[in-house]
């Protein structure tokens, strides 16, 4: 391969090599390149000599004008390898015969004009070894016609090419196997070349095959003049389906996805190297409100916020090198509205990048109106925790004093107290140490949400406390004639936990199971070994909990918002502070519950230390 720069230098070339097939880069010289076409194919020299034109698309202007220059073909892109080696092969060889044919006849060949010549009549009647030698091998289709179309001979490949035997082909005319809208101009082509306008062309056109379907073909035709000046055509024809087809699938392919280019709702870009757009989707103009050729004009940069500029630059970097990368930046709209983009950007043939995008300034609004109102939450949720710790330790304080003056008083004066006043002192005992315990809770809670409740982990003997808790909750249990159960599990002495947390749940779960039963009810309470952990229940025969209450059963200030539980007493503190204090040790805490049958709470401490 001899490649030659500038191409108007060819012909000078020509003269020291005699190559096997000219192709021409029309991009770099698109104004000489039809001149040189016409020089190698109108010279009695070179015309055999097949010449091409390369470039990346050709117009219809551009294809009349190559077949008015005499090139036998064109190449656009895209180049399929084994397509294209056979059209250029198929071509050479053409070429070849060409030469060969006319090489032959030489000696008795008149000039009439550039492509015009006599011979002997044997040449295409009696001649039949010169049209084997030339033409039965060949990979191009030949065959001769008479002026009026009636074919003379043809070769093997041409009866391959559109399916008819060599028999039924001679008993025909060419036209009849051409499609029928292409007749017209064909027709048009040879009288031109008769009336001596043209020496030769080369047209594009489609053969009905046998079977029924479409051959496109290149046809070169020449005419050539016997010794008694009676013209016929030589047609030189290249099946040219399987490119055709191939490019029309692609054509059908590209038309396809710039459909869904077209029609996706999300911006498009493809870039060079550089970041300088080469296309856009109509999103991407509606999300910058650029037009196309604004955004063509420009540098994806130039549309950055100047605060991510830089990430950006880094980002189509990192593409560059790696292939591909994703990353959300801030963008500046035409009217200087920012916005973000989520970009998933890759690489195209190594000079190319095309970036996809979603917008996500929505989405980004959101999270940052969910963040400013889980800031607030937070903030209102510290505010109500240190009001309920702070009210909590004044009321404390009092409460303290009130208890412990009743205790002197009952202890000490009891005796000089009536029955009516003692009954009073009771009283104010008795609610001041409810109260106490309430705001004890509070006090609890607020420690646990504000993060300041620590555990002082022991490891204690389990039978004092349930004795001490048989204790306190047996009396309430008779007054409501509720029987009380403990149940501690074989070998199961020393737990680990803080005693006085773990004193706090049992306590809170077993004044619920009384508080929340019914008259002659039970409840159980079991503690169990169930490996490494300490399992508790406490199960109640009482009213039970409804299905759809079930999920907040555990959450501060909640209390049972049914008929029934409206008579039962308390501020809904209790199981959000049991809740706590077992998820403080590590633990897990649920329950079951069936409307007038009861409930079981289960939780669980771990016991590894």
């Amino acid at each position: 391969m001899v490649e030659v720069n500038p191409c108007n230098s060819i012909m000078a070339e020509l003269d020291t090599l005699i190559p096997d097939l000219i192709a021409i880069d029309v991009s770099s010289c698109k104004q000489d390149a039809y001149q040189i076409s016409q020089q190698v194919k109108f010279s009695g020299k070179y015309y055999f000599i097949p010449l091409v034109f390369v470039d990346s698309d050709f117009s219809i202007e551009d294809k009349a004008r190559l077949i008015e220059s005499g090139a036998d073909g064109y190449l656009e892109e895209p180049f399929y390898m084994d397509t294209t080696i056979s059209y250029l092969e198929a071509l050479i060889s053409k070429g070849q015969s060409q030469k060969k044919l006319f090489s032959s006849q030489a000696k008795n060949q008149v000039q009439k004009s550039n492509f015009a010549i006599h011979e002997p009549e044997s040449f295409y009647c009696d001649d039949d070894s010169l049209f084997k030698d030339t033409s039965q091998q060949s990979a191009v289709g030949i065959f001769y016609t008479t002026m009026e179309g009636d074919l003379l001979k043809v070769n093997a490949r041409f009866c391959e090419i559109v399916g008819y035997t060599q028999e039924e082909l001679l008993s025909i005319k060419s036209m009849d196997i051409t499609y029928p809208d292409e007749s017209e101009t064909e027709a048009k082509m040879l009288k031109k070349m008769l009336d001596g306008d043209i020496d030769s062309f080369e047209i594009e056109k489609r053969y009905i095959h046998k079977s029924g379907y479409f051959v496109h073909a290149l046809v070169h035709v020449d005419i050539v003049y016997n010794s008694k000046d009676v013209p016929y055509y030589i047609s030189s024809v290249l099946d040219i389906t399987d490119i055709r087809t191939s490019q029309q699938r692609l054509k059908r392919s590209e038309e396809k996805y710039r459909t869904y280019v077209d029609n996706s709702p999300h911006p498009i870009f493809v870039t060079d190297i550089f970041g300088m757009v080469l296309d856009v989707n109509p999103a991407a103009c509606s999300h910058t409100e650029y037009s196309a050729e604004e955004l063509m004009g420009m540098n994806i940069l130039d549309l950055c916020n100047q605060e991510s500029m830089s990430e950006t630059t880094d980002y189509f970097l990192r593409v560059e090198t790696e292939g591909e990368a994703s990353g959300e930046f801030l963008f500046t709209k035409k009217d200087g509205t920012d916005f973000y983009m989520q970009i998933e950007a890759v690489m195209l043939n190594g000079n190319k990048l095309l970036a996809l995008c979603v917008d996500t300034t929505v989405r980004n609004l959101s999270e940052k109106m969910l963040m400013d109102a889980k800031v607030l939450a937070e903030y209102a949720s510290n505010s109500k925790s240190e009001f309920l710790a702070n009210i909590s330790h004044e009321l404390r304080t009092p409460l303290d004093i009130i208890i412990g003056y009743t205790d002197v008083l009952l202890n000490e004066l009891s005796d000089k107290l009536n029955e009516e006043q003692l009954k009073y002192f009771c009283r104010i005992n008795e609610a001041g140490s409810n109260l106490l315990e309430t705001v004890n809770s509070l006090i609890y809670v607020a420690e646990i949400e504000a993060g300041n409740c620590e555990l002082d982990i022991i490891n204690f003997d389990l039978k004092p406390m349930v004795a001490e808790l048989e204790n306190i909750f047996r009396p309430m249990a008779s007054k409501k004639n509720v029987m009380i159960e403990f149940e501690i599990g074989t070998g199961l002495e020393c737990i680990f936990a803080d005693d006085s947390k773990f004193n706090a749940i049992l306590h809170n779960l077993i004044e619920n199971a009384i508080k929340f039963n019914r008259e002659g009810g039970s409840v159980k309470i079991i503690f169990e070994d169930a490996g490494n952990d300490i399992r508790v229940q406490v199960i109640d025969t009482g009213i039970g909990i409804l299905e759809d209450k079930q999920e907040i059963f555990f959450e501060p200030f909640v209390q049972l918002d049914w008929s029934h539980a409206r008579r039962y007493s308390g501020v809904g503190i209790g199981l959000s502070l049991v809740k706590g204090l077992v998820e403080m040790h590590g633990g897990k805490i649920s329950l079951v519950s069936k409307v007038g049958e009861g409930t079981t709470v289960t939780f669980t401490i771990p016991q590894k230390l």
